[in-house]
This record gives C-alpha cells, sequence and structure tokens, in this order.
C-alpha cells in the first residue's frame, strides 16, 4: 500500500485510522523526513552535561548526534558523523571532553563542532578552509532544564512549539526544571514495537489501567484504602500541537496534596514557585502523565508500596521513544529527582521507577510492552493491511459548558475517552501530508 492510499484512510476526524501505519517501512521513512527532521525533539537533560566539556551521545529519529557544553557553557547538539569521511565520530555514550577525534582518520574537532585538526592538511589537500567542514549543528534550546533540537532552520520558536503544554511542564517540575536533575544515565532497551503506541499510550490512555494494569493495583502498589466516595477519575488535556496529558484523581475526598510524595521539604519549594493553578490541578491526584509530540513522554505518579516499606513515594520519569524499524524501538528512560532532596530518598524515588516503569519492571512497563508487541504483531499481515482500529472513544459524549477546568489547552473530564489519541494523530497526519 501507498503512502497516500495509507493517509488517505484515516477518518477525517482520527477516529479510525489503518493499521498498517505501525508496520509500513514506508511510513517510517516519510515519519523520519517529515517529523524528526521538522519538529523540536527532546534530546537530554542540562543536568547530563552540567560543566563545560560534558557530552551525550543520542538520536534525533536515526541521526546520531552529540550533545556537548561547550567551553563558552552553551549547550550545543551536532551531528555524531565526521565530516571528512562519515564515520561515527564519538563512540562512547558519555563522558567529558574538549575536542572530539575522527577514529578513522583523526580529523579533531572541538566541543563546538568546529573543525580543528586535519592531519598533513597542506599536502594532503593544499589550501583547505576548515571551517567548511564543521560538524553540523542543529538549533537548540533549552526549557525548563530540558534539552530540544530541530534540523529545521525555519521551525518556529521552542516555546511556541510547546504553546500552552509548558503550562504542564511546569507543573511537573513544580515550577523549577532547574532544580532537577537525572539520577544516572537513562537506562537504554529495545522493544519489538512501533514508536508510536507507547507515545500514544503515555498520552492519556486512562480507559487501559484497570485491565491490563489490574496485577499490580490489586496486589497494592498504590494501596487499599477505601474512602467510600467513589473511585477513581480523570482528566485528558491536549493542545494544537499535538501535545497531550493526563491527570487521574483519587476517589472525592481523599484530601490528597499536590505533590505527593515528595520530601516535605521539595513540597514546600514547589509551593513557592509553582502557580497557584497548579495546586487546583494537582491537588488529589495520583499520576500526571502525557507525552510532548512527537516522542517525549513522561509520568509523575507515588508508589504507596515500594518493596521496602510501605511510606508513599514519588517519581518522575521521562521517556524517549526512538524508532529503529517500523517494528522496533529503543527506549529511553530517565530518572529525575529534585537535586536538594535527601539521598535515601532519592535513592527510594529511582527504585520506585525502575521496579514499575523501565527496563527489567516487572509491574506496569511489562504490561505496556506485551500490548504494544501484540498490536505490532498482528499488523503483519494480509487482512491487517486492510483493517483499521477503533479510535472513536468518547467522541459522542457531551463536552461540559462551562468547563472549569484551571489548566490551559482543550480537556474533558472522560477518562475513558481517546480524545488525546486524535489530537496525537491529527497532528501527526498534517506532518506526513506535507510535501517532503
Amino acid at each position: 500500500m501507498s503512502l497516500p492510499e495509507v493517509l488517505g484512510r484515516f477518518a477525517p476526524d482520527c477516529s479510525s485510522l489503518p493499521q498498517t501505519v505501525f508496520n509500513d517501512p514506508e511510513v517510517l521513512d516519510a515519519e523520519l523526513a517529515r517529523i524528526f527532521t521538522r519538529s523540536w525533539l527532546f534530546l537530554a537533560h542540562e543536568s547530563e552535561v552540567a560543566v563545560s566539556g560534558d557530552y551525550v551521545t543520542r538520536r534525533m529519529g536515526r541521526d546520531q548526534v552529540i550533545v556537548s557544553r561547550g567551553e563558552d557553557g552553551q549547550i550545543r547538539v551536532m551531528r555524531n558523523a565526521c565530516t571528512h569521511r562519515g564515520t561515527l565520530l564519538c563512540k562512547a555514550t558519555l563522558g567529558n571532553t574538549s575536542h572530539f577525534m575522527c577514529p578513522y582518520h583523526a580529523w579533531t574537532f572541538d566541543n563546538t563542532g568546529r573543525l580543528r585538526g586535519v592531519p598533513e592538511a597542506r599536502p594532503a589537500y593544499g589550501t583547505f578552509d576548515k571551517s567548511s567542514r564543521d560538524l553540523r549543528r542543529a538549533r537548540t534550546e533549552v526549557y525548563q532544564g530540558l534539552v530540544f533540537a530541530t534540523w529545521d532552520d525555519d521551525a518556529e520558536p521552542l516555546a511556541d512549539f510547546l504553546g500552552d503544554f509548558a503550562w504542564y511542564l511546569d507543573a511537573l517540575v513544580g515550577g523549577d526544571g532547574a532544580a532537577w536533575e537525572v539520577a544516572g544515565p537513562p537506562q537504554r532497551y529495545t522493544i519489538k514495537a512501533n514508536w508510536k503506541l507507547s507515545c500514544e499510550n503515555f498520552g492519556g490512555d486512562g480507559y487501559h489501567v484497570p485491565y491490563a494494569h489490574r496485577a499490580p493495583i490489586e496486589g497494592g502498589l498504590f494501596g487499599t484504602e477505601d474512602t467510600g466516595t467513589g473511585g477513581p477519575s480523570g482528566r485528558v488535556v491536549w493542545t494544537p500541537q499535538g501535545h497531550t496529558a493526563r491527570v487521574g484523581y483519587h476517589p472525592a475526598g481523599s484530601g490528597i496534596p499536590a505533590y505527593h510524595g515528595y520530601p516535605d521539604e521539595q513540597r514546600a519549594e514547589f509551593a513557592a514557585k509553582a502557580k497557584p493553578e497548579v495546586f487546583a490541578v494537582l491537588e488529589n491526584s495520583d499520576v500526571l502523565h502525557g507525552n510532548v509530540f512527537p516522542n517525549l513522554s513522561f509520568i509523575q505518579t507515588v508508589i504507596t508500596y515500594t518493596g521496602d516499606e510501605v511510606e508513599p513515594t514519588a517519581f518522575l520519569a521521562l521517556r524517549l521513544a526512538l524508532p529503529i524499524s517500523p517494528t522496533e524501538t529503543e527506549m529511553l528512560n530517565f530518572a529525575l529527582v529534585p537535586r536538594n532532596a535527601p539521598d535515601a530518598w532519592k535513592q527510594k524515588s529511582v527504585l520506585a521507577c525502575v521496579r514499575t516503569h523501565g527496563a527489567a519492571a516487572g509491574l506496569f512497563e511489562s504490561d505496556d510492552v506485551d500490548n504494544f508487541t501484540a498490536v505490532t504483531f498482528t499488523g503483519d499481515g494480509a487482512i491487517a493491511a486492510r483493517t483499521d482500529l477503533d479510535y472513536s472513544m468518547g467522541a459522542r459524549l457531551p463536552r461540559p459548558e462551562p468547563d472549569d477546568w484551571p489548566g490551559p489547552g482543550e480537556s474533558v473530564p472522560h477518562d475513558h475517552s481517546e480524545y488525546t489519541h486524535r489530537a496525537y494523530y491529527t497532528t501527526w497526519l498534517r506532518h506526513l501530508r506535507e510535501d517532503a
């Protein structure tokens, strides 16, 4: 099936879409060309490159890049390929250096991407303008400690790309992204599934929670208290840029404060810096999760039982879904902690994260990956190529008028709905239909 045929199968409101979008190589080629070279992509947290010379190696789509803090203190993103013959310039995943030397012919670049040394330059080349062979740099901006980059020189500023969704990123970090740090290098692992399935799920799928994650919930991971005031609920949010989120709530009357599960000192800092409306959104909540288009997912939640004690412990995880092929994805899982939190609490938070959302997590992560893999697996077939999937949930439910939601963006209190899925694929489809 050709790409125009695949895109033509989408319902106008993205309430149905062809399953082949999760298996078709031509679709992935178009995504890499029209989304991953044009959008702002998250690459790292600034704490990973805290001092001059620090660097990490990452990917923008399938393009290898170096995220480096130069001697001038600026963070830059540059292509991780020698401009001579294209070999991988830096093979380490992280480190600190002032220069990168190509292992093939020893061309040497400084940590801003400028070509500084070419062996035998005069006898080999005669007159040689080294500046014409500097590493290609991507536009780079930082928001709340999150490092983004884009290859598109004409792309809108990052602030416009984030739009109203920046409010939810502010809420995620208590109004101060510089107060956080990554607790060690991110976990890296691969799954046999299409990259979009993780993004759409993190973006707001409350429907799957009581079913796909029944075992950990019934096992008491979030406690067993029954207030008798009704069941949990949720609110989904989306913006025109395709960014999506969900806030899940405890039963009414539970009296859970905002930023539950963090040490008292950190909660006080959040209260001093976060907007008052943030506390109205997060009060009585048990989870905030979402996705920044196209592939940065996040979750902040509280685990009541971590395996060692029953004191509620919060964690914040960032998740990158990087396509390897249509049916294989590399996942990067970042655990973030407040810099000033006690070391013992940080360790508990990281444990809560990796036991539920990480490479070896036996709870939540294994449930989700099994379903992502199964959707990708069943999409590989002749009948699957003719099959459309249903994304219409909630489309016919009434939306509250007026809506008293204190946060920005469009929102509905229909936790079991696919509003965020439709918003995500509306943006996805707009990118894919643009001329290459």
